[in-house]
């Protein structure tokens, strides 16, 4: 008679447990998973520009006329796929390249005015009014920055000045 008085408490409680899990409730909600990718440049390897070099010139005489000179130079630069950057160049002495040691002249107030240009030719300026765009597919990038020199004028030196390229995106 205990046996079966236990035997008939574990079928109640085998019971009473199976249903008190059937009147289990559950409740539930939801969160969302957010992030704002900010876009971005770089410029990449070589992450510094190489001087654009007009190299070596006659200075301009009367018998010779203009002594002209052209270079070029370039950089590369990536930007988050999305993101057209425009790509503007500002010159610090106002396209002049300024002298900075014309020894034996020490004429350093003489000036030699250049152009820069996204092609060849020349026909097309870059400057901070006509830019170029970059493609918007993340991919990294060459531009070429070709230079002229229409003049090199009569004063022997060095000359220099410096030229940013600003990207906008």
């Amino acid at each position: 008679m205990k046996q079966l008085l236990r035997l008939l408490t574990i079928a109640a409680l085998g019971v009473l447990g199976g249903t008190q899990s059937a009147w289990a409730a559950t409740a539930t909600n939801t969160f969302d998973v957010t992030i704002t990718v900010q876009p971005s440049c770089a410029f990449t390897a070589p992450s510094t520009i190489s001087a654009l070099d007009f190299g070596s010139a006659v200075a301009s005489t009367a018998t010779n006329g203009a002594t002209t000179a052209t270079g070029s130079t370039t950089f590369n630069m990536q930007c988050t796929i999305g993101t057209a950057p425009v790509i503007s160049l500002s010159s610090a002495n106002g396209w002049k390249m300024v002298g900075i040691d014309s020894t034996p002249y020490d004429n350093t107030a003489a000036t030699i005015a250049y152009t820069l240009s996204s092609d060849s030719a020349g026909s097309t300026a870059w400057n901070t009014t006509t830019t170029v765009t970059a493609l918007s597919d993340g991919s990294d990038q060459t531009f070429t920055v070709y230079g002229a020199v229409a003049d090199t004028g009569k004063t022997v030196g060095n000359f220099k000045d410096t030229v940013t390229v600003t990207l906008t995106y």
